[in-house]
């Protein structure tokens, strides 16, 4: 079956972005050219349904969306909130038919983030680490940082303010704790390969006729993995360029890196694929 959906990550694929902090908006003019390069294709290819997969919010992630005529339903903070315009996003979690006690986990992880100040404090315990908490998620907790200091952050809030029932729930497997050198996420056990598969149940996708384009070992490489076909700029982790290339003749590993690269893949697809 030839392809019918492209759903591409955004960061280190789409653009190289410097994000914005909270309340504000991504300001795409660093990344003009390549937004409107690929606003274009994707004008001429009305054939193809186009989505961002994403750690972002919606709220970080729309004006992209918006910008780039994509009209597919989007997949946000990792998979937990979906999104596609002029629709109403909802949270993945509750569709899911989830049990009661994972239910009542995830709930109580929700009232603790929401209750929980602690940005100053991280600042303060990691200095010149540029931490910063991303107050812009409803469903997960997000840390960024400029020096790799995840594993550190994450005990540090492991041991001092996760109080019994976040780490029940981490043991459980309900809460997944994940960290790499810029970031680290506690969010619940739904990620972008449960968002994909829910899509595909609800005959809303069809996972044989995706193309996923990835960078990130951290947070691509189980969505890509189901995909019927896989792309990656050259910017990708080694594991995501493995994954692609085990895809054969239905992976594409570009040359190219960043929002080149993802040009690239989309422009293989055209040739190949269609």
């Amino acid at each position: 079956m030839s392809l019918r959906y492209v759903y591409n990550d955004i960061d280190g694929c789409i653009g190289n972005f410097a994000k914005p902090k909270f309340p504000d908006k991504q300001n795409l003019s660093e990344n003009e050219c390549e937004l409107h390069a690929l606003q274009k294709l994707v004008t001429q290819l009305p054939e193809i349904t186009f989505a961002v997969v994403t750690g972002r919010s919606v709220h970080e992630a729309d004006n992209i969306i918006h910008y780039l005529n994509f009209s597919g339903i989007s997949l946000c903070e990792m998979g937990n909130v979906i999104y596609q315009p002029g629709e109403k996003s909802y949270f993945l979690y509750e569709h899911l038919g989830l049990c009661p006690e994972s239910m009542s986990f995830l709930k109580a992880f929700f009232r603790w983030r929401d209750d929980l100040d602690i940005e100053t404090l991280a600042r303060e315990k990691f200095p010149d680490s540029g931490v910063k908490f991303l107050k812009d998620r409803l469903c997960m907790m997000t840390f960024e940082f400029e020096r790799n200091i995840g594993r550190e952050l994450a005990n540090w809030l492991y041991t001092f303010f996760f109080p019994e029932t976040v780490k029940d729930a981490i043991y459980k497997g309900y809460l997944n704790l994940v960290f790499s050198g810029k970031a680290l996420d506690i969010l619940p056990f739904i990620g972008k390969s449960s968002a994909m598969s829910y899509l595909d149940s609800q005959k809303q996708i069809v996972l044989d006729q995706t193309l996923s384009i990835g960078d990130s070992f951290h947070s691509d490489y189980d969505y890509m993995k189901i995909s019927g076909y896989a792309g990656c700029p050259g910017n990708a982790d080694p594991q995501i360029l493995q994954i692609v290339a085990e895809k054969k003749d239905k992976g594409y590993i570009s040359k190219k890196s960043h929002a080149q690269g993802n040009l690239d893949i989309i422009h293989h697809a055209i040739d190949y694929w269609l």
